[in-house]
């Protein structure tokens, strides 16, 4: 990755689309979208092995989007968050081969009060890789609790709704989990883990 970003930062740079001082945030930047568009494609083509490429699409936007406002932890190499995430999607999956929705539904109910309830209270974390001030970490906080909201909402109507919809109401349960326990390891690694 670190080859290609640097490739295409002297193509920016040889035609003058960037200052010499920009290099550094252009080859930071260009390394953060290829290795997040590796793995996500990695996780999709996975995904269409296993048959479900919606789900996969699912469990990307709606991890995506609540783990943007979010926050919480992020691996220290491109390798262990691509093991991270690609270890994520693989529990998400599970959850659904083993059709813990149909089968336990108030189990994924009780994960979903929990997981929504600690985000509610959380919030948003601050990572010291991107910290953030007061006021930005007070509008993250809003929208993570709004996208926590809505994603319980829709999942207990799609759980309610009928088998048709359980597997999407388990991706998006399986997504709300994902990033509270996110954030409770940024919190614990922090020195904030007991509430």
């Amino acid at each position: 990755m670190e080859g290609l970003s640097n490739y295409l930062v002297q193509c920016l740079l040889h035609n003058q689309i960037i200052q010499e001082d920009q290099e550094e945030i252009y080859l930071y930047g260009f390394q953060v979208l290829l290795n997040s568009l590796i793995t996500m494609l990695w996780i999709f083509l996975w995904s269409c092995l296993l048959g479900k490429p919606f789900l996969a699409l699912v469990a990307i936007v709606c991890l995506t989007a609540l783990r943007q406002y979010a926050g919480g932890y992020h691996a220290n190499s491109y390798l262990k968050c691509f093991l991270i995430s690609n270890l994520s999607f693989w529990m998400i999956y599970q959850a659904v081969i083993w059709q813990v929705g149909h089968r336990w539904p108030m189990v994924l109910v009780g994960l979903s009060l929990a997981s929504t309830l600690y985000l509610v209270k959380v919030g948003s974390t601050n990572h010291p890789n991107n910290p953030k001030t007061k006021e930005e970490l007070e509008i993250r906080s809003k929208k993570t609790r709004f996208y926590t909201i809505v994603y319980s909402m829709v999942s207990f109507l799609m759980l309610g709704i009928g088998s048709k919809y359980v597997d999407i109401a388990t991706v998006i349960i399986c997504t709300q989990v994902c990033t509270a326990l996110s954030v409770r390891v940024i919190k614990i690694k922090k020195g904030d883990g007991v509430e």
